[in-house]
């Protein structure tokens, strides 16, 4: 967030997740404005800031209250979402509009640290426009974009299903993910530094569900919380049981695996991290 950490042990610390917000571009595009339902505390996370210049400062703003934990990596969604489509599967905006936008503000952000950022960022693939990982084409325009060498990316698979298409079982998923990445060149492997990793088999529900027909007529408020139980039941954060994703997760060799479970129990949570935790050696890294 934007307020200062504490309470943390710091030596236990290994990496942060850096503030997301929805639809960032629209106000640094000047292609939407912040409607007057939102409240001036909520424009930071849905917006990053009402101008160009808010927007940049706040990011520097995020960094900075990171600093201290001195993490490992700092995970940043590259990428963005039309409050109108939040519930679509097809968007208005281009992954090259986003990903243009999305350089100019972080090589500005990275400006006013002398040039590089304080720590790597590991800007992480989502299904809405931008960085979405199906293909190297987004990985090669930021990297002919962005102004600054310490970024890396944070390959979300449950992310990475959903955009291309969904599975509707495990073995469909792993088949997927191994398919998708056969694609992916040495250099842009070498690049993937952590993982996300969980399984969706949303598919079905993907293809059956239909928003409501008052959605844009909720206000922000209410579509965002609208959008919240529909991303729920479509990102499932669910644990893989099934050996085979170690080799997987062997192929694109990450330094960091993050078991990212989505229970909202939290012993249901920790159970599924332990069975997908298990499947892996124990020195595994």
């Amino acid at each position: 967030g934007y307020s200062p950490v504490s309470g943390y042990d710091l030596e236990r610390v290994e990496s942060v997740h850096l503030p997301y917000s929805t639809d960032w571009y629209g106000v640094w595009s000047g292609e939407r404005r912040i409607t007057d339902d939102v409240d001036d505390a909520s424009i930071p996370f849905m917006y990053y800031g009402s101008d160009k210049d808010e927007i940049v400062q706040n990011m520097i703003e995020a960094i900075q209250i990171a600093q201290p934990l001195k993490p490992q990596y700092g995970v940043l969604h590259a990428c963005n979402a039309n409050f109108d489509e939040l519930l679509c599967r097809t968007y208005s905006d281009s992954d090259s509009k986003i990903l243009s936008a999305f350089a100019e503000m972080m090589n500005e952000v990275a400006s006013s640290f002398g040039g590089d950022m304080p720590f790597e960022l590991a800007l992480e693939n989502l299904w809405w426009p931008g960085m979405r990982m199906v293909d190297t084409s987004c990985y090669r325009f930021l990297e002919s974009h962005l102004e600054f060498d310490n970024w890396s990316i944070c390959l979300d698979t449950g992310h990475l299903l959903i955009v291309a298409g969904g599975s509707d079982s495990e073995s469909e998923s792993i088949e997927l993910l191994n398919h998708i990445v056969d694609g992916y060149q040495k250099d842009v492997l070498d690049r993937i530094r952590v993982t996300h990793l969980h399984n969706n088999t949303s598919r079905l529900f993907a293809r059956s569900f239909v928003a409501p027909d008052d959605f844009c007529e909720l206000g922000h408020m209410g579509r965002y919380s609208a959008a919240y139980r529909f991303i729920c039941e479509l990102d499932q954060h669910r644990p893989f049981t099934d050996p085979s994703i170690v080799g997987f997760v062997e192929r694109i060799s990450p330094e960091f695996v993050n078991h990212e479970m989505g229970a909202v129990n939290p012993l249901e949570r920790v159970s599924d991290y332990n069975i997908q935790r298990s499947l892996f050696k124990k020195d595994y890294i």
